[in-house]
């Protein structure tokens, strides 16, 4: 279905959407909240309900609300846009992944972790199929699934999953990068709850160096 002149027109850039984004990283919610509705009214109007389009939209309200903790809300948004993709694109695309990986999340922040355990598993075994292995959406699920595993008290699976996700991270994004000091942050902590406490300071050598990073640029600054 091709979008009509309207469509493009009040969805041109800067997008509804990308705007939307936006607000919600700057934890402006409302604003955000009121963006996001504003373009899923407009996609299930110009392109129908069950269009893949309306999927993202589903899918980054839905991460909204979940962020704010209104996973009641969150849930029925995130499972509608599994049933779009799973109906448009198969079960095994890279794109499932995305709200398979958020439900996954709301579930484990609701304490439903046999549920979660289960839609991270299908997320990881999807991203790991049909992406490369330091791809930041896999690094990301392998973050988060160590989180629940970490929840769960399966610290050494957590340890492997967070190892994971840095040496992606690493990688993609580089050894500063805020994602990369934050799951090197986690594997940190939980090796210290572990009581590896050599391993976890080779580990505080590099997180350190941050500082020092910003130290010097600071001072270079005044």
């Amino acid at each position: 279905m091709k979008p009509s002149a309207p469509f493009r027109g009040v969805m041109q850039k800067p997008s509804i959407n990308n705007l939307a984004i936006l607000y919600r990283e700057e934890g402006r919610y409302a604003e955000a909240e009121s963006l996001f509705l504003r373009a899923l009214r407009i996609r299930e109007q110009y392109l129908g309900p069950e269009h893949i389009s309306v999927a993202a939209t589903l899918s980054n309200l839905a991460l909204l609300y979940s962020n704010q903790g209104r996973y009641v809300e969150a849930e029925p948004l995130y499972l509608r846009a599994l049933q779009i993709r799973e109906q448009h694109l198969g079960p095994e695309h890279p794109l499932v992944a995305y709200p398979l990986t958020g439900l996954a999340c709301l579930y484990r922040e609701q304490g439903k972790c046999a549920q979660a355990e289960l839609l991270f598993q299908r997320a990881m075994d999807i991203r790991e199929q049909s992406l490369e292995p330091q791809h930041s959406a896999t690094a990301e699920t392998l973050h988060e699934f160590a989180r629940l595993q970490e929840v769960q008290g399966s610290n050494n699976e957590a340890r492997d999953l967070y190892s994971r996700a840095l040496a992606a991270r690493e990688q993609k994004l580089g050894k500063h990068h805020p994602k990369t000091l934050e799951t090197r942050r986690c594997l940190i902590f939980l090796l210290h709850t572990m009581g590896l406490f050599e391993e976890a300071a080779q580990f505080e050598i590099v997180q350190i160096e941050r500082t020092s990073v910003e130290d010097r640029k600071n001072l270079q600054e005044k």
